[in-house]
């Protein structure tokens, strides 16, 4: 109720949080919609927390509508918070980016790709997110969907490799 009222008042943190407890269901019924709204009003104005949300939101992760380029905007705008750099959020957003452009038929989407996901493996953080979107990417080196962490294949890649360094291609 409280929440509710000073969302109303815009307050950033209060409208990010209301679009939360309805995309989840806490303490109100859940209804998409009514989240997507309060979390539009959040991100439009620049709340990190919302901006992430609706990232998910709209990659559908909360069971609505996928709606790829959306969700690659919502994550976009993470990624340029030079502040959030390195972050956990900051680096699951780039997982997101990688994975929304991982089947890319275009070179610069597939470029986009292996830099992102380069980034995620670049990271020394060891959440269970950033661990879990590390495992995700080796299933897709595995697969061939992409040759992030492989390196150009030269032999100082290889070299590297026999040392038990990971390659980055950057």
């Amino acid at each position: 109720k409280y929440v509710l009222q000073a969302a109303k008042l815009n307050n950033l943190s209060a409208m990010s949080r209301v679009g939360d407890m309805y995309l989840k269901g806490i303490g109100i019924k859940k209804d998409l919609l009514e989240a997507e709204n309060w979390l539009l009003k959040a991100s439009e104005r620049g709340h990190e927390r919302a901006i992430y949300n609706l990232g998910l939101y709209f990659y559908g992760h909360y069971g609505g509508e996928q709606k790829p380029q959306l969700a690659l905007e919502q994550f976009l705008k993470i990624i340029n918070l030079k502040e959030l750099e390195q972050t956990e959020t900051w680096v699951i957003s780039a997982f997101y980016i990688g994975m929304l452009t991982v089947n890319s038929n275009e070179q610069r989407g597939k470029e986009i790709s292996e830099s992102a996901f380069s980034e995620v493996l670049k990271s020394k953080l060891t959440t269970q997110q950033v661990n879990w979107a590390k495992k995700e990417i080796a299933i897709l080196v595995e697969k061939n969907l992409t040759k992030a962490g492989q390196g150009d294949g030269t032999d100082d890649d290889k070299l590297c490799q026999n040392f038990g360094f990971q390659v980055l291609s950057i």
